[in-house]
């Protein structure tokens, strides 16, 4: 049963109302109280007729104008719709409504996580796996291998192919978190490229990894305005503009 002191704010998402935090807890108390999920479901076509600026519209000037006895244009719509025939017209589209925003009610995009990661020189290199994943840049990265599989001993020969002029880092995860940064290969490179393919060569796991099983590792790419340096300087992420930079990765295993 839903708690009475604190009753699901359906109508509050019918509206619009609702901040996407108190959306997404709706969403979560719907998957696990049968009673808010058929109050969703119940209200689920009229949140899609009120998504309509024309509906919103017509339905403020029915409010506004003075009460008659024949239905405005609004109110027979609504009739028609919550009629018989209407509602079971209307089903397929509800569940899809109420299926959809469920499952992407819970996820916040991408473009809409406030990035608050404030990276430094000291910085533990594992905070750049922080950075959420987007391409504005159009990088392409590359392994040459299928499957991406190594042995100990191999070289790792990528590349990634610039469309602009960008600073590049490139930063190898192992299995229990740990992380290296693999390009600039060296203190004394530059990180600024020209547009072009970028070859990026370095050992797949640590030479004096003894390797037994299968192990996954993570190559990320970090693309950012050219005279950014992340090894000698501070970068406030929130507020680089979201083109300003890309994050690109693949994956490969390295076995015995």
């Amino acid at each position: 049963m839903p708690d009475e002191k604190d009753p699901p704010p359906v109508y509050g998402y019918v509206f619009g109302r609702l901040t996407q935090r108190e959306r997404t807890e709706l969403m979560r108390r719907a998957l696990d109280d049968q009673e808010i999920f058929n109050a969703l479901w119940d209200a689920c076509d009229d949140h899609e007729l009120l998504q309509d600026p024309e509906v919103r519209k017509e339905l403020l000037a029915s409010l506004a104008a003075e009460a008659v006895s024949k239905p405005s244009p609004w109110t027979a719509a609504r009739q028609a719709l919550i009629g018989p025939f209407g509602r079971f017209a209307l089903a397929g589209a509800a569940a899809a409504c109420l299926a959809i925003f469920i499952l992407h009610g819970l996820k916040k995009p991408i473009e809409q996580q406030i990035l608050t990661l404030v990276t430094n020189p000291s910085s533990n290199m594992a905070d750049y796996f922080k950075l959420p994943k987007h391409n504005p840049a159009g990088l392409n990265l590359d392994l040459h291998r299928t499957p991406a599989v190594f042995h100990p001993g191999d070289i790792v020969r990528a590349t990634v192919q610039l469309k602009s002029s960008a600073a590049v880092f490139a930063l190898r995860r192992g299995p229990a978190g740990e992380v290296r940064l693999v390009f600039p290969p060296d203190p004394a490179t530059l990180a600024d490229r020209n547009p072009g393919e970028i070859a990026i060569s370095f050992d797949p796991v640590p030479p004096t990894e003894d390797v037994t099983a299968t192990r996954h590792y993570i190559l990320r790419v970090i693309a950012l305005r050219p005279g950014i340096d992340l090894r000698s300087q501070s970068v406030d992420w929130a507020k680089l503009a979201p083109d300003s930079y890309s994050v690109v990765e693949v994956s490969y295993d390295v076995v015995p």
